[in-house]
């Protein structure tokens, strides 16, 4: 299996707030392409390690909030790869984020990713996990 690359970018992130005071940030372009399809199709290709959509920090179902399928990317051997893609790709992005909010530059607790599938008549709404 080929496995993509990802290249360091010399330029910074652009973080974009998808709506002002959401403090939902975008950033067009953190992952390339290839890499991208390479995590839909080895999302598709593995049914096995895919679950029903939960949320909260007791990873509880509730369909009203989130219905989608969910993978666990993090402590995979077969997706470590992306796991590093996703760990390198958010470490600059908080950098360019914590400079902006400089309240922000305390310790953060990587937990792992995870990557979901939400299909048609499908949703997530938003909300809030912490407590």
């Amino acid at each position: 299996m080929n496995k993509p690359q990802i290249q360091t970018r010399v330029d910074p992130y652009v973080l974009a707030e998808a709506k002002p005071h959401s403090f939902i940030f975008t950033i067009d372009g953190a992952l390339p392409p290839a890499i991208c399809e390479t995590m839909i199709n080895r999302f598709e290709a593995n049914p096995d390690q895919q679950y029903l959509g939960r949320i909260g920090q007791d990873a509880h179902s509730d369909r009203s909030i989130k219905r989608s399928t969910d993978l666990v990317v993090s402590n995979k051997p077969d997706w470590k790869d992306i796991d590093g893609f996703l760990f390198k790709s958010l470490a600059l992005a908080m950098r360019e984020f914590r400079e902006r909010y400089p309240y922000f530059k305390g310790p953060f607790k990587d937990s792992g990713y995870a990557i979901q599938r939400t299909d048609v008549g499908e949703h997530y709404h938003w909300h809030i996990d912490g407590g």
